[in-house]
């Protein structure tokens, strides 16, 4: 996360991705980061004592990078989703 993001308020950031699973997201930032686009990650974690399970990991673009950010995300979900169509089942189900 840069200073331009930090300086920026949250409510002008633009969410792109969200997830309950933090690793995700974490994969998101790093796939964002490595493509130039500065962005940020926010837990939105509810009181689990209280409301176990809710909460969700956010990744935040400024409004500027939101639709090469939103691009970049669909095409690695599209070539992911294709790579693990190409294995075959037997290969995929021996350890």
């Amino acid at each position: 996360m840069t200073d331009v993001i930090r300086e920026q308020n949250h409510s002008e950031l633009v969410k792109v991705f969200d997830s309950m699973q933090e690793s995700q997201t974490q994969v998101i930032v790093a796939l964002l980061e490595a493509a130039g686009i500065e962005c940020m990650e926010i837990s939105r974690e509810a009181v689990q004592n209280m409301y176990p399970g809710v909460g969700a990991t956010l990744v935040l673009v400024s409004p500027e990078d939101a639709e090469e950010a939103t691009r970049i995300i669909a095409e690695s979900r599209a070539s992911a989703e294709s790579d693990l169509a190409q294995v075959p089942f037997d290969d995929a189900t021996q350890a």
